[in-house]
């Protein structure tokens, strides 16, 4: 066994490695977040331990996670697909939340709470209204995290820099 090993390692060279910084720093930022009617950034902000970067990125997948749930409730209301309609809403319930989207998440309570009480196989017209008005609600903050989106990142300028981050 001596031998094998010291055979093998006259004949394999090792792979030469180059070590690289485990991360690469993003280039600095300042995001400023937008004053949007039922979205408290203060209840968001504090569920994500007070990281704006973090934050940022979850509204950003908030766009595009409850797009895709309003299609697919949308769906499920005319398929009358109760089970999966409920499952999408609570899928709904549990984003806003994250983000502090405190208004679409009580609303979502409420219909919850109310198709907790029924026990129809047909979806009754006062919760496809209160659906629809949810879905209202939901474009709306869509509409303005969209515009927010477009002009969120603001380049930290050289002077607001701090001499740690220049080094």
């Amino acid at each position: 066994v001596k031998d094998l090993y010291s055979t093998l390692a006259k004949w394999i060279n090792p792979i030469k490695t180059i070590s690289a910084p485990l991360s690469i720093s993003p280039l600095k930022r300042k995001i400023v977040f937008p004053q949007i009617r039922g979205l408290n950034i203060d209840t968001g902000l504090d569920l994500c331990a007070s990281n704006a970067e973090l934050y940022s990125r979850l509204l950003v997948l908030f766009i595009s996670n409850s797009e895709n749930e309003i299609v697919q409730q949308k769906i499920y209301l005319t398929e009358n697909n109760i089970h999966l309609l409920k499952m999408s809403l609570h899928t709904l319930k549990g984003i806003s939340a994250n983000i502090g989207a405190e208004l679409i998440t009580q609303e979502i309570s409420k219909i919850e709470l109310y198709y907790r009480n029924i026990e129809a196989s047909i979806l009754p017209a006062e919760l496809i209204t209160m659906i629809s008005k949810l879905h209202l609600e939901i474009n709306f903050l869509l509409d303005e995290l969209n515009n927010w989106h477009e002009f969120e990142i603001v380049p930290l300028g050289i002077d607001e820099l701090t001499s740690e981050e220049l080094s």
